[in-house]
Order: C-alpha cells, then structure tokens, then sequence
C-alpha cells in the first residue's frame, strides 16, 4: 500500500465503538482480532491507545497515530473485521500553535530585560530557548504518548457565531487569551500531558443524506501575524453518510 504522509505532522485517528455482543458471543476470537491489529500498526511504528469508555455513547475508544494516513485507514479496516460496531470517528493532524513566540520575539524580550543583560547572556538564552522549542516542536508533531489509567478526549469547537466569532477576533487579541489559556495547562506538567490536533473532519453515523457536522460546512478565515487571511485547509464539508470520512483518503477503483 502507498503511504499518504502530510507535508507536517502525523495523523490522529479517534474510532468509537459499541461492542455487538450478538457477533461477539458467536466468534469467541474478536476481541483478538483488535488486539492483533494494534499489535500490527505499532510494529509499523505506528501508536495505538485502547481504552474503555465511561457512558453510554459507546463501549471502545482507540486513538491511533502516526505519519502514514493510508496505514491509519488500513488500521480501521482491520477493526472492522472485530465484533464492533462504529458509533463516531475524528481525523485530525497534530500541528505547531500559530500563536508561538518566534526567536526574533524572544531576542527582543530578552533585550528589554530588567537585569539588563549582555549581548553574550543573551545569546546563551537564546541557545537554550532554540533547544526547548526543537523539542517542543517534536513533542507537538511526531508525540509519544505514554501509557495512563485515564485518557479524556473532547473535541473543541471555537465559537463563530454571529457577534461572537473567535476567528474575527485581531490575532493579538488571540493569542493573548491563548497564552492564558497555556499558562492555565502549564500548572498541570508533570501530572497531565495533553495533545491536541487540527480537527480534518468529523463522523458521526446520521440519518442516510444528512450532514454530520453542519459546522465544518463554510471555510473559516482568520488574519495571521503579519495580518494576512489565513484559510485552514482543515475546515471542510462534513462527509455525507456512507462517503469517504476523509478528504486524504484514497478511495478505491
């Protein structure tokens, strides 16, 4: 199989099921075949995450991840063929914040420091600055996710109503309330590790022809640093029942 890799970052694939316990008391072996599936995928130097799920929306949650979309799709091919039943499923990529510091922002923060450094002192910081956002920049594309008791997932939509759009807002004003919020996720290092990514489309099984996610129907834009329009390629249509889930999937012949 072609491997479909995007230009940066990895894909994130979260799948949830509802176990069909008919089909899973008549083949004693399904609950092998997802076993054996994540075992393959983590041997293609992929990553898997299991977990059950509290509520009754559904039973199974996996969040699968890495650099090849076509070996995520083959993935959900594989658990197909288990006793379950698909309830929801989101694609998405992880990606770098569009509200980071860039090293000329930093050089002049430093510059206007109250100790009033030296040229030499800061760029010492400024070498340890380029080495924790290389690994900030790794940790936030191509992440290893750890084994925890407990994972939450929840899909966050910014408001774009009308007199109450977050991408209306100047960037300045963006990325000042998004650096509240990091400072608030900061308090938590150590105890909780969060990764988040664009969102590319989300499925949810409807009524056949209708839209799953109305709120992807129009292309979103928004002014980036510089005041330029900046249009996410991942604001799409919602797929229609039964169609692709994804546009970087490849449909067969």
């Amino acid at each position: 199989m072609e491997a479909v890799t995007p230009s940066e970052g990895w894909g994130v694939l979260h799948l949830f099921y509802r176990i069909d316990r008919d089909r899973a008391a008549a083949d004693p072996g399904g609950a092998k075949r997802v076993l054996d599936a994540v075992e393959a995928l983590e041997a293609d130097g992929h990553q898997a995450l299991v977990s059950c799920v509290l509520g009754h929306k559904a039973d199974l949650g996996v969040m699968a991840l890495g650099p090849d979309l076509a070996r995520l799709q083959a993935f959900e091919a594989e658990l197909a063929a288990a006793p379950l039943s698909p309830v929801w499923s989101y694609l998405s990529l992880t990606e770098l914040s569009e509200y980071m510091s860039t090293e000329e922002e930093e050089r002049e923060r430093l510059a206007g420091h109250a100790e009033g450094l030296t040229e030499e002192a800061i760029e010492q910081r400024l070498e340890a600055w380029r080495a924790r956002m290389a690994k900030y920049r790794e940790d936030k594309l191509h992440p290893r996710l750890p084994m925890k008791k407990l994972i939450c997932f929840y899909p966050m939509s910014k408001r774009r109503e009308e007199g109450a759009n977050w991408y209306s807002l100047p960037y300045d004003e963006r990325r000042r309330l998004m650096g509240g919020h990091a400072r608030v996720g900061m308090s938590y290092a150590g105890r909780v590790l969060q990764q988040a990514s664009q969102l590319c489309v989300a499925e949810q099984p409807p009524q056949a022809g209708q839209v799953a996610f109305p709120g992807l129907q129009r292309t979103v834009g928004a002014t980036d640093r510089e005041g330029r329009l900046r249009v996410s390629p991942c604001h799409r249509l919602a797929p229609r029942h039964g169609a692709s889930c994804s546009p970087f999937r490849r449909r067969s012949a």
